[in-house]
């Protein structure tokens, strides 16, 4: 963090505890999440957008709700319930095996993992004001459709999504 983004930290600190307050949430347990969500919001801040107050505020609601979304999705599934790559259970004949053994399939998980984190890492190296072509385009989005969304030409278009290959193959 820059100098300046430290000091909005500091001189807006009593954010967090209104915050808080506001959401009616344990200061105990949400605290660091508000704290990280006020962080945020100081590397993120635009001057000419909004009050700062009212981004943070924005950023700490974002923090603390997505990890309440991520504690609710685990009990959705008891955790009995859950059935795990190498979990080993009994076949018919009493020997131990894996889950994961029994599983018959042609589709490389290795490979699509590599291939999806090379993808988030070019897709991160472009410029911010690429990425709406990219992401469309991901999404499955043919160029002439892109142009008219984006509102630019398509040689621009093409333009982007040859830097972005690019970028792909050099990460």
């Amino acid at each position: 963090m820059t100098d300046y983004q430290r000091q909005l930290v500091t001189d807006n600190h009593n954010l967090i505890y209104r915050f808080l307050q506001k959401e009616k949430l344990n200061m105990e347990d949400w605290y660091d999440l508000a704290a990280i969500g006020m962080c945020k919001a100081a590397k993120t801040f635009n001057e000419g957008t909004s009050k700062f107050s009212t981004y943070a505020f924005k950023c700490m609601f974002n923090e603390v709700y997505s990890e309440k979304r991520k504690e609710l999705n685990k009990r959705t599934i008891p955790e009995g319930k859950i059935l795990y790559y190498n979990t080993e259970y009994e076949d018919g004949s009493g020997n131990k095996v894996e889950f994961i053994e029994k599983i018959q399939s042609d589709y490389n998980v290795e490979s699509d993992c590599i291939h999806k984190v090379t993808l988030k890492n070019a897709f991160n190296k472009i410029k911010e004001k690429h990425k709406p072509i990219i992401s469309l385009f991901l999404q499955g989005y043919k160029q002439v459709e892109i142009m008219k969304i984006v509102g630019c030409s398509q040689p621009q278009v093409s333009r982007v999504m040859k830097r972005f290959v690019d970028e792909y193959v050099r990460c």
